[in-house]
C-alpha cells in the first residue's frame, strides 16, 4: 500500500513560484522504493496538475494535466482500480516475463495539441499503471510516469479529493476544423488552435506515403496578428507570377477539403513548436 507523507488532507498555503506559477496544493505518496508528487498548480493559462515520480537513483519523470484531462484521468483511473479489484491474490501477484498490457484507454487534448495514454499492464516486476504524454507528431520524447499497481487506489482517492477541491470548468473556444491540400506527394495540414495568447495557425507537411525511412513530419506556427500579412504576400506572389501560360490552380481545383484534427498522427512533437503549455 502506498503511504500518504502527511496525514493532514488540507491544501498547502499557496506560494508562487517561478514563471509566475502559484502552488495550489501538494501532496506525496510513498509506494514501494519509489515517492510520487501531485501537484496542482496555477499560471496564466490556468489550473494544472503536474504528477511526479521520483525514484531510488533521484531521476524524475513528470506529466502535466491540464484540470480537464486530469479529470479524464480519473475516469479512467476509476475504471482500473474496479477492475484490479476483481482479481484474486493470485491475479494480482502474477508476473509476466515481457510487458503485458491489460486493459488500455486514451484521450486527446486538441487545444493543447496533446495526447495521453494510460496502460494497465504487468512484467517481470508485477502489475502496474503507466501514464504516458505525448504530443500528436513525431519530434518530443514521450513522458511518462509508472506507479505499482498496489498504489492505484491511493493515486486515485488523492486525484479524486484534489479535482474536488481545486477543479475549475474553462470553457474553450469553438475552433475551425482543419483544412488539407494535397501537393504533388504531401499533404498540407492547416489546423487553428486556441491557448492563452491567443489564436495561431499550424501548417504542417506530411509525404503521402509515411511508411518512407526518415519520415518527419515537418510544422510551423503562426500567431493569429500575422496571418492578415502572411494573407497579403500570398496575394502578392499571385499576381506576381500570374503566368497565362502556367495558371495558379484555384481552391477546390486540387484535393483541398476539411477534417477533423484526428488527422494527427499518434507521435511526439518540439515543445518549442506549440505555445499552447502548461510547464513550469
Amino acid at each position: 500500500m502506498a503511504d500518504h507523507e502527511t496525514e493532514d488532507p488540507a491544501p498547502c498555503a499557496s506560494s508562487e513560484t517561478s514563471a509566475g506559477v502559484v502552488e495550489l496544493d501538494s501532496r506525496c505518496l510513498n509506494i514501494q522504493s519509489k515517492k510520487f508528487h501531485l501537484d496542482v498548480k496555477q499560471n496564466s493559462a490556468g489550473r494544472f496538475l503536474k504528477v511526479a515520480e521520483l525514484n531510488m537513483s533521484g531521476n524524475k519523470n513528470k506529466i502535466i494535466f491540464d484540470m480537464k484531462s486530469a479529470k479524464n484521468l480519473l475516469d479512467v483511473l476509476t475504471d482500473f482500480v474496479e477492475l484490479y479489484a476483481t482479481m484474486g491474490p493470485q491475479e494480482r501477484n502474477s508476473k509476466s516475463r515481457r510487458s503485458m498490457p491489460i486493459k488500455s484507454a486514451s484521450f486527446k487534448r486538441i487545444p493543447y495539441d496533446r495526447i495521453y495514454h494510460v496502460d494497465f499492464g504487468e512484467n517481470d516486476k508485477g502489475k502496474y499503471l503507466k501514464l504516458t504524454c505525448a504530443s500528436p507528431n513525431m519530434q518530443r520524447m514521450k513522458q511518462a510516469v509508472v506507479f505499482p499497481a498496489q498504489g492505484m487506489v491511493d493515486f486515485r482517492d488523492t486525484l479524486k479529493e484534489l479535482l474536488q477541491r481545486y477543479y475549475v470548468d474553462e470553457s474553450e473556444p469553438e475552433l475551425p476544423e482543419s483544412r488539407r491540400l494535397r501537393v504533388d506527394n504531401k499533404m498540407i495540414f492547416m489546423d487553428i488552435f486556441h491557448n492563452n495568447r491567443g489564436y495561431y495557425l499550424k501548417l504542417s507537411e506530411v509525404p503521402r506515403n509515411q511508411n518512407v525511412g526518415n519520415y518527419r513530419r515537418q510544422s510551423i506556427t503562426f500567431p493569429r496578428r500575422f496571418w492578415t500579412r502572411l494573407r497579403d504576400s500570398i496575394d502578392e506572389f499571385i499576381n506576381e507570377l500570374n503566368d497565362p501560360d502556367e495558371p495558379y490552380v484555384e481552391s477546390g481545383e486540387e484535393d483541398s477539403s476539411t477534417m477533423s484534427k484526428s488527422h494527427l498522427p499518434d507521435e511526439e512533437e518540439d515543445s518549442n513548436e506549440n505555445p499552447a503549455d502548461f510547464e513550469e
